[in-house]
């Protein structure tokens, strides 16, 4: 049995121990990049594996027991007798007389009232203009003169059509910057998402190790090469002291994830490293490394993308 044939039964035993179903581990598989028919083929194998005694021995899962149903007689239905129902004549309908035809009702004629003729007379009106002084009328010509200036200047006033298409250049110069920056900004803050739910993933392994080991933590990474995944270890890497995880931004190696040992300085290089400390804890603004914790303390140490360049960060695992 070759390295990748053993790490391949190797993840089937432990998704049976996890209590996972065949049809889970395929489905696992298939979301790993298996085709069916190499899936089927490592299923078969690792089957034929539990009764080789040249291979290691894996312990099939017994399928949970299902408990005996009891079948109840159920009752005979008995018909009950319906009653009888004689039917009963149908009364005849009660003659009326037939009413009286009613009577038209003849609408009232309205003649309005005679208008009588107005008596009162019309007074005359007299609409003549009242005559102005000479002095309003010297003002008003003199508003008149400097109406006609005002409007003379703005007519011939030079405009500022170079100035403003100037202006509307360099406007659309920033406003193009501006656009391209905000892509940048869009683009930085989904990577930075993706490393943020990837750094999750890596705490609750961790969390889910330590849960099974009566809360010592892991000590290592590997990968699993034949799957694409990382590996979080413990005493080793198989069983209950092992958890695999699939990360997105970050690569699933042991290069890339990896356990570094508690320094109050201690950063990672760059963007694309992680740092496990065990025994440690953050700082209060989860800005990078704090002082030294208990034995069970894990810290992560990251980096995300900022405006001016990287910023470090830290994830308390436990």
């Amino acid at each position: 049995m070759d390295d990748h044939q053993k790490q391949t039964f190797q993840f089937i035993q432990q998704g049976f121990d996890r209590g996972m179903s065949e049809s889970a581990i395929r489905r696992q598989l298939q979301a790993s990049g298996w085709s069916l028919g190499a899936i089927d083929t490592a299923l078969r194998g690792y089957y034929a594996s539990l009764s080789d005694d040249a291979a290691p021995v894996f312990q099939r899962p017994e399928p949970p027991v299902q408990p005996q149903q009891f079948h109840q007689p159920q009752p005979q239905f008995q018909p009950q007798p319906q009653p009888h129902f004689e039917p009963q004549p149908r009364p005849q309908p009660v003659q009326r007389p037939d009413p009286e035809p009613a009577q038209p009702v003849q609408a009232a004629h309205y003649q309005p009232p005679p208008v009588q003729p107005s008596r009162s007379r019309m007074k005359k009106l007299h609409l003549g203009l009242p005559k102005m002084p000479k002095k309003a009328l010297l003002l008003a010509g003199v508003a008149i003169v400097l109406l006609v200036g005002l409007g003379g200047w703005l007519i011939l006033k030079p405009s500022g059509t170079a100035k403003q298409a100037a202006d509307s250049s360099s406007k659309g110069g920033s406003s193009a910057s501006s656009g391209g920056l905000e892509t940048l900004s869009l683009q930085a803050n989904a990577l930075n998402t993706a490393r943020k739910n990837d750094i999750s993933s890596i705490a609750a392994a961790i969390n889910e190790i330590e849960s099974n080991n009566n809360g010592v933590p892991p000590k290592s990474t590997s990968t699993n090469a034949a799957l694409g995944m990382l590996v979080i270890c413990g005493d080793d890497c198989f069983g209950t002291h092992a958890a695999s995880i699939k990360l997105g931004q970050y690569a699933n190696s042991a290069d890339a994830v990896k356990y570094a040992t508690y320094i109050n300085t201690l950063a990672v290089p760059n963007i694309n490293t992680v740092y496990i400390v065990n025994g440690a804890t953050c700082k209060a603004d989860n800005s990078g490394i704090g002082d030294k914790g208990l034995d069970r303390n894990v810290a992560i140490l990251y980096a995300l993308q900022t405006s001016s360049g990287i910023g470090p960060q830290c994830l308390a695992a436990s």
